[in-house]
């Protein structure tokens, strides 16, 4: 039968030696579980962009503004499908609403409308093609009158968000202050 060791306190070597070697497998892999967290956290950013958009109230932006965000989202691929639509704005004097809309092939199609406050933007779904449209209503008549489609998306996400800043510019064009710049 064996005898069992006998419990001895280790000098003071021993024992400098025992933390130091432990000290240096802790810090070891403390050292590799902390590359191994960098290297998979540094995988997660791919795709992302280094720096986000700087994202303003549309209640607290001006009209040119808005039309600066009307023509990202009119230029956004996921905004208006990949279909290869693209739309773009423009706001000219007199509240005259430009609006351009090209597609992959064939000529631009441009229109032009003065906004007045007795239109508004509605959001309506179109079951041929299976968007949400941005339309321009004129409620001077009975019953309102559509005037055109500003924004064609498959998302409703983005044709609300069009619709909102399409109205907040004819808010503000209505405005008299609006009108003398």
């Amino acid at each position: 039968m064996r005898k069992p060791l006998e419990e001895r306190p280790l000098s003071g070597r021993q024992d400098r030696q025992a933390r130091a070697a432990g000290t240096g497998v802790g810090l070891g892999l403390a050292v590799i579980f902390g590359l191994v967290v960098t290297l998979a956290l540094s995988g997660c950013t791919e795709g992302y962009p280094s720096e986000d958009r700087v994202v303003l109230s549309p209640f607290e932006m001006d009209n040119g503004q808005r039309i600066a965000e009307l023509n990202h989202v009119g230029s956004d691929a996921r905004a208006v499908g990949g279909n290869g639509r693209k739309w773009r704005y423009a706001l000219g004097d007199g509240c005259r609403l430009e609006v351009e809309q090209r597609r992959k092939s064939g000529p631009a199609v441009k229109s032009a409308i003065t906004l007045t406050r007795t239109m508004d933007a509605e959001v309506a779904f179109d079951e041929t093609d299976k968007t949400y449209d941005v339309v321009l209503i004129d409620h001077r008549e009975d019953p309102p009158v559509r005037i055109g489609t500003l924004l064609k998306s498959e998302g409703w996400t983005h044709a609300t968000q069009a619709g909102l800043l399409l109205d907040l510019v004819i808010r503000d064009c209505a405005r008299p202050e609006a009108r003398q710049r």
